[in-house]
């Protein structure tokens, strides 16, 4: 399988190198070609205009931004596509976004790994134990994914919205949550760093704790406990929004998490103080 990459950022430049080992991986082309040359250089391929890599190509990733795959498939459509498989990495976007190749004869879907890509070496090996999201002519991705060995969903095109959301909150809103707890930690003069390095076999702990037992058997702590004594102490030292924040979430936590029904009562009747 002859496969090239359009798009030089972390995605493309991480996926190519990921999967070099078991694809023949020929060319990458960019908007920037001295990106694009770099990126080549990273992962050993060549660098060609789009023509010659639609041409030489089996399958072409799009790992550009999710507001520029469209106008890439639009570029792509002077190009003789059928037969070709065309793959965009968006996770928000379905494979609708290249219609105009399917419309003349390619195949085209999208695969997002579930994986984040703020530093390229380092989501090369992440990758390894990464779920890819697959939507749309999934047929021509199984070949990849049975030579990788990574485990996939395979997802509907009105699915993939809220597979993204689930997605974001796991990912972004879990780092709005160690904000959180940090920026409590520095108002008592324990710096972020300190803080998160001290925090980290408790954030471990309780990862584990999750994947071990599930959300509900993994929680503790005051709530599970419906210590109201404790959990109104901690919202005498928070004000403003950060309070409002905790109120949220401790009434979510109790409602989805809190089964037993006197527990829950009490609970309910502190969140409504």
């Amino acid at each position: 399988m002859r496969v090239s990459f359009i798009g030089a950022g972390h995605v493309g430049k991480a996926l190519a190198k990921y999967i070099s080992n078991h694809v023949d991986l020929v060319y990458f082309n960019s908007r920037s070609k001295s990106s694009a040359e770099k990126a080549c250089k990273y992962v050993n391929c060549l660098y060609g205009d789009l023509e010659t890599l639609v041409n030489e190509s089996d399958m072409i990733f799009i790992t550009t931004s999710d507001n520029a795959i469209s106008s890439v498939a639009k570029d792509l459509t002077s190009f003789d596509v059928k037969g070709k498989t065309f793959v965009h990495t968006s996770g928000a976007m379905t494979s609708d976004e290249l219609q105009e190749l399917k419309a003349l004869g390619a195949f085209t879907c999208s695969m997002h790994p579930l994986q984040t890509f703020s530093d390229t070496d380092k989501a090369v090996m992440d990758l390894k134990q990464a779920y890819f999201a697959l939507e749309g002519d999934t047929d021509k991705l199984m070949d990849l994914v049975s030579k990788t060995c990574n485990p996939y969903f395979i997802l509907s095109k009105e699915q993939k919205n809220k597979y993204h959301l689930s997605a974001c909150i796991f990912s972004n809103y879990l780092v709005t949550l160690m904000n959180y707890g940090s920026r409590i930690l520095s108002s008592i003069g324990i710096e972020e760093e300190d803080g998160l390095k001290a925090m980290k076999p408790l954030i471990e702990a309780t990862l584990s704790n999750i994947h071990l037992k599930g959300t509900e058997k993994a929680l503790t702590g005051p709530i599970q406990r419906a210590d109201t004594k404790t959990l109104e102490k901690h919202m005498t030292e928070l004000d403003g929004l950060d309070l409002e924040a905790y109120r949220l979430l401790g009434e979510m936590t109790t409602d989805r998490l809190i089964m037993d029904k006197d527990k829950k009562s009490i609970l309910d009747a502190m969140w409504r103080k």
